[in-house]
């Protein structure tokens, strides 16, 4: 399928078989990774306001997420990765800042404009033209800038 990740939920759920997750599914999932590394604590207010979708709307999402394994989250309480979710969110992660230190410091595009993008093509890039970019990226940032970013 075109534009999501694969992947397989071990924490809760060690009977599922491989899943998809959409776009959408992974920008919260990535938001809550965010979220978690500046603060100790994940609320839905937390998630909505760094989206800027409403708090019914994560309260959906964290429903999927959780059923796939890869939160954990009772009604007002604290949402926190699982394992499996932590690993998926890390790989979102990186692939939106490949992407940003591309678009940002190789093409020169602005910080606005290079996170936008960034989070639209995260979804859609295979793990090869990825693992390409950031060679490219590294190796680059060397030549040019002699201050390539450790990705």
């Amino acid at each position: 399928m075109f534009g999501a990740t694969n992947f397989i939920g071990q924490d809760k759920h060690p009977g599922k078989s491989t899943m998809v997750l959409s776009p959408s599914m992974e920008d919260y999932l990535e938001a809550i990774f965010e979220i978690e590394k500046n603060k100790r604590a994940v609320r839905v207010k937390d998630v909505s306001e760094k989206l800027g979708v409403t708090m019914s709307s994560v309260n959906g999402a964290l429903k999927n997420l959780e059923a796939k394994g890869l939160i954990n989250h009772e009604k007002y309480e604290y949402i926190e990765l699982t394992e499996t979710g932590t690993t998926q969110a890390s790989r979102i992660s990186t692939r939106h800042q490949v992407i940003y230190t591309f678009l940002r410091e190789i093409l020169g595009v602005n910080h606005d404009t290079a996170e936008n993008d960034a989070c639209k093509i995260e979804h859609v890039l295979s793990p090869q033209t990825m693992k390409k970019l950031k060679r490219y990226i590294t190796d680059e940032g060397r030549r040019v800038k002699g201050k390539s970013k450790n990705l």
